[in-house]
């Protein structure tokens, strides 16, 4: 499993753009497009973390092992 969906240099240019209103530049462009493309696959995948975690928890309350 990965542990971050965007590197350190992709947050910075996203939090430089939102604050200054930022210029549409193609790398923003292509980093808004791969957006697009992969919110859908990305909240599927939260969703399922989320559940997992939740009856792992849920288990865990019981006294289950595992």
């Amino acid at each position: 499993m990965y542990t971050r969906i965007l590197t350190e240099t992709e947050r910075n240019q996203i939090d430089e753009y939102v604050s200054k209103d930022g210029e549409r530049t193609s790398s923003m462009r292509a980093m808004v497009t791969r957006a697009r493309q992969n919110m859908p696959t990305i909240e599927e995948d939260l969703k399922k973390l989320r559940r997992l975690l939740k009856s792992y928890e849920k288990s865990r309350r019981a006294g289950r092992r595992g």
